[in-house]
């Protein structure tokens, strides 16, 4: 991510990337980085925006469960505190968010996870909050108890996507000394080949620090667009099987209608591994909350769709 266009525009050209200056540009949208800084749980005020610790909420509260599991808390987001950076008016002025993950055997996308994951909206921001108590569990692989308290400090910022070499014409850039497949970012490497390509690789995936956590923009993905998971998992579509080759693929009518689903989809925010919060998705991999950009205007949070993926 970058701090602002003029960080874009230095670290485009750092690259030696001018020729696609104003493209990348345009590309470009604005974000909202969080900044989480370990804290002491009683030392937050009740009802500010957090990582991990201990949540704060209305007295009626439930804690939700995936089966006999709790999930585990991962954050709160006072929406007024969202509200100075959030130029677009996405989100409600007012209100909080608690996003709640199955940290233990982190869920798959799909379906049958769909109780993996909950995003709780309150509307009213003054009602009376209680701080309570995580609940433990022994999962499958560790304990399931409350993360460690993060304050978090909001900030505008700018992000550009991750392209792949299998879906670079999905933005309409044309890099010059475009390498083969084999050549391009492979095993966490770069190689030497000097393309604009693995340029651009190198000024997205490395100028900025993990652990990522931000709202809105792109993406730092690793597979698909996670916009087309989401749509992908809510609709329930699933592949067919090509009898000539004996693999499963889409077919063209699903794909166009997928292609048409996933443009109704709104990227809301991603928690990344972090060691200081101690979670790891998958392997070293990220959170993507993703809503329909319907249900987002008429604040039915209820609808989010949570991809994880992983190196």
């Amino acid at each position: 991510m970058f701090s602002d266009l003029q960080n874009l525009r230095d670290q485009i050209r750092s690259y030696n990337l001018d020729r696609l200056e104003d493209q990348l540009v345009q590309l470009a949208r604005p974000s909202i980085r969080m900044t989480c800084t370990a804290a002491r749980d009683e030392d937050l005020p009740y009802g500010a925006s957090k990582l991990g610790g201990l949540p704060d909420v209305p007295a009626h509260f439930e804690w939700p469960h995936w089966g006999a599991k709790p999930l585990t808390f991962v954050g709160q987001f006072e929406l007024s505190e969202l509200t100075p950076y959030d130029p677009s008016n996405l989100l409600p002025n007012t209100g909080r968010l608690y996003f709640f993950y199955e940290a233990d055997e982190a869920p798959l996308n799909e379906p049958p996870d769909r109780d993996g994951w909950s995003l709780i909206y309150v509307q009213d921001e003054n009602v009376p909050l209680v701080r309570v108590p995580h609940p433990t569990f022994q999962g499958r692989w560790g304990k399931i108890e409350a993360l460690p308290a993060h304050e978090i400090v909001f900030s505008t910022a700018v992000s550009l996507s991750t392209i792949f070499y299998f879906d670079r014409a999905d933005f309409g850039i044309e890099f010059e000394n475009l390498p083969e497949p084999a050549h391009s970012f492979e095993n966490g490497k770069f190689d030497d080949i000097p393309s604009e390509f693995n340029a651009y690789w190198k000024m997205v995936a490395l100028f900025d620090h993990r652990p990522r956590h931000f709202w809105f923009g792109h993406p730092c993905r690793y597979q698909d667009h996670v916009e087309r998971e989401a749509a992908i998992q809510n609709e329930q579509i699933t592949m067919q099987e090509d009898f000539e080759s004996g693999k499963f693929r889409y077919i063209e009518e699903q794909l166009l209608h997928i292609q048409s689903k996933m443009m109704k989809w709104q990227f809301l925010f991603q928690i990344d591994s972090d060691d200081s919060l101690g979670v790891i998705w998958g392997e070293t991999g990220t959170l993507y909350v993703c809503i329909p950009k319907a249900s987002l205007a008429e604040r039915r949070f209820e609808d989010c769709w949570t991809i994880m993926q992983c190196t």
